[in-house]
Formats: C-alpha cells, sequence, structure tokens
C-alpha cells in the first residue's frame, strides 16, 4: 500500500516525517485481511469484579488455505484474580454487507490467564467463505480461577530463518527451545508460538501450537517448531501451560532476516500504481485543509496504472485493499487509526478511494497511505505523507 500527500509541512516538521515514515514502511509490511479500524479495547466486566479486555489493536483477520475465515488476537487480564472459560464471539463479514455471513464462538489458547497478562486466541469460521474481508469479536463469558504456579519454565536455544523461494518474502522459520516441568508431574503441557507484524502496537498474525507429552517432576523437554512463517512477521512470543502450572511467556522476540534482499530499483519502477493526489474532504466532497473532533473526515487518495507492460497491466487488474495508517506527530508515533477500503481496478484506469476517519483528539497528525492486492503483494510504492491539523 502505498501514500502520496499535500506537500505543505511546515520546515519544523520535516524530522518528525522523516522519523515516522521510514518506521511506517516497515511496519506497513502486513499481511492484507485485518480489522478496519482500531479504537479502545472492549471490556467486559462481571459479578465477580473479574475484568478482562479484547486488545483490539493486536486482531488480525485472513482468509486460509481452506477458505476458512481466521481471526487472532490477543486477550488482556486486567483484574487482580486468575480467571478462565473466556469465551469470545467472532462474527465475519464480506465488503458489500453489514450482515454477519457467518458467527461463531471460541476461547483462548491458554486456558487459565493471571492477572496482568495476555494470552492469543485463535477463531476460525464454521464454514469456508473465500469473500470473508474483515470481523468484529466480543468477549461473551468470562470465568473465575483457581491459581496456577508458574512453575513452567521456557528457554530459547535458536532461532533461524530460511527463504522458501529465493528473491520473496516467504520464510520458514525453526524455534528451538527446552520447557522444564515443576515439582510435580502434569500433563496436557502445550506450547503456544504467536507471531506479530512491525506495527506499532503489533498485530497478531498467526499462532502454531506443539503439543507435548507428559512430564515428570522437574522435566525438561525440548521442543521444536518448523513451520512457514506468516508473510512480513517481525516477531514472536512463546505461551505454556500444563493441566496444574503455566510458564510466564517469552515476549517479542526479533525476527532477524539478515539477507532480507531490499527491492532494487528496478523493482520499485514495476509497480503497477501510482498514487498521486492524497488529500483531505469532508463528507460533503469538499476538499478540506484541516479536521474537526467527532466530525467524519474522508482521507483520499488516487490510484493510476502506470505501466504500459502487459505483465504489469494485467497486475493492476482486480481487486486492490487502501489502507490509511494515522500517527500523532508530536514524537509519540502514537497509531490513532488504522482503516482501509476495498476496490477494483481495469488495466490503463484510474480509481479514486477514500478511507473515513473520526478523529477524537485535537492536535497534529500524519497519514500515510498504502494500496495491495489481496494476495498481500504491493501494488504501488510508499510515497510522501499527509500532513492532517486536527481542531
Amino acid at each position: 500500500m502505498s501514500a502520496n500527500l499535500q506537500k505543505i509541512m511546515p520546515t519544523t516538521i520535516t524530522r518528525i516525517i522523516a522519523i515516522s515514515t521510514s518506521i511506517a514502511i516497515i511496519s506497513i509490511m502486513a499481511a492484507v485481511y485485518d480489522i478496519s479500524t482500531v479504537h479502545a479495547q472492549e471490556q467486559i466486566d462481571t459479578p465477580h469484579s473479574l475484568v478482562s479486555a479484547l486488545d483490539e489493536t493486536s486482531q488480525y483477520v485472513f482468509v486460509d488455505n481452506s477458505g476458512y475465515g481466521v481471526m487472532v488476537g490477543m486477550i488482556e487480564n486486567k483484574g487482580f484474580s486468575y480467571i478462565s472459560a473466556i469465551q469470545i464471539q467472532v462474527r465475519f463479514y464480506d465488503e458489500s454487507t453489514s450482515v454477519p455471513i457467518n458467527i461463531v464462538s471460541g476461547t483462548t489458547l491458554i486456558d487459565v490467564l493471571p492477572p496482568n497478562s495476555k494470552t492469543p486466541f485463535m477463531i476460525r469460521s464454521s464454514i469456508p467463505d473465500s469473500s470473508i474481508a474483515h470481523a468484529s469479536a466480543k468477549i461473551i463469558n468470562v470465568g473465575n480461577s483457581q491459581q496456577k504456579e508458574s512453575n513452567l519454565s521456557l528457554t530459547i536455544d535458536d532461532t533461524s530463518t530460511i527463504p522458501i523461494i529465493s528473491n520473496t518474502n516467504m520464510y520458514n522459520i525453526t524455534i528451538n527451545g527446552n520447557i522444564q516441568n515443576g515439582p510435580a508431574p502434569s500433563s496436557n503441557t502445550t506450547v503456544h508460538v504467536a507471531f506479530y507484524d512491525a506495527f506499532v502496537p503489533p498485530r497478531t498474525l498467526d499462532v502454531k501450537t506443539i503439543h507435548l507429552e507428559n512430564m515428570s517432576h522437574n522435566e525438561i523437554i525440548g521442543f521444536e517448531l518448523n513451520t512457514e512463517m506468516p508473510q512480513n512477521a517481525r516477531s514472536f512470543s512463546i505461551f505454556a501451560e500444563s493441566d496444574i502450572y503455566h510458564a510466564k511467556p517469552i515476549l517479542h522476540q526479533h525476527i532477524s532476516l539478515d539477507f532480507f534482499a531490499a527491492p532494487s530499483l528496478s523493482d520499485k519502477l514495476s509497480k503497477p500504481l501510482v498514487i498521486s493526489d492524497v488529500s483531505l474532504y469532508d463528507n460533503a466532497e469538499n476538499r478540506i485543509g484541516s479536521a474537526t473532533v467527532g466530525e467524519s473526515a474522508k482521507i483520499q487518495a488516487v490510484m493510476t496504472v502506470q505501466s504500459t507492460d502487459n505483465e504489469n497491466a494485467k497486475h493492476a487488474e482486480g481487486s486492490y485493499i487502501l489502507y490509511v495508517q494515522i500517527k500523532d506527530a508530536s514524537g509519540t508515533e502514537q497509531i490513532e487509526f488504522i482503516g482501509k477500503r476495498g476496490g477494483q481496478i481495469t488495466a490503463q484506469g484510474t480509481q479514486t478511494s477514500s478511507v473515513e476517519w473520526v478523529p477524537q483528539r485535537p492536535g497534529l497528525y500524519i497519514a500515510e497511505t498504502f494500496v495491495w492486492d489481496i494476495n498481500n503483494v504491493a501494488l504501488a510504492e510508499p510515497n510522501a505523507v499527509l500532513i492532517i491539523l486536527v481542531k
């Protein structure tokens, strides 16, 4: 996905933009199907004063190889008690209607969640449907739980990545580690590896699970995960649990891709689309110079096929997704909003698309736009950014 901007920012902002843009170009290397907006966390309070929250910034939706919709994300225990029996309802949607095409419920991968901690969840649609484009989730049940001691110990011995196909961003990753049991025998030990992209905060792209045998007291067992890594994964965390113990997770380990080849100049020139005239509009389609708190604004981009090469022109045809990421320009680089909108473009054609945003706070913001196809391939190069003043 890519962006352009009205080049109207003052000199004093240039340094902020340079830093933010370089970070965003790395962080936007994320996959296509995701939650269309990021807002505050949803919380649920039970009569037991238990507090859990869906971390909406971590959520990610994709269609797997069998055609099933999958939502991946994190649940946070924000209370002071152990909780369990967490039930999450996920509603899957296509691009054309607000009525869900599938509703399913599931639970977290870690059964018992300690206070002030997170656990991943991964919920699939009950039917395959390749039209699934996004989803919403809510917590529908939380239960109290007895404490599980953190007597499982995780260590990582080695992590390596190997390209699946030369000159692509597809990798196999191998993670070798050990898990040590506590003083009592335990069973049903599982190790979960969650992969994240480079957004700040990151989204959870996928979770892989390793099932281990029963463990005797203080026993050490090695584990290995060898799997195709989600495209654009840049870090991972490891979680573990048995029937009586849990482990303190190993959080956000960086994935080294030192041999990941940077795009050549010819690669950049071969992108089929070019982004132009990224600007701000109100709901009446009037071009505006600033936005207002609580009022809808649209970030609009024009996409044009720039190549007459038959292969590139063919690549430009079909579905695209316009992403807009808005960050605080004050230096915190906090992400205020991530939105998307899909569309169709034909070879030699021009398409105008926009993403709606309702600012919640006054200030100065940086809007970045990116255009990818539905197979997670960039259709245009990132461009300059749009500076938005919110009053």
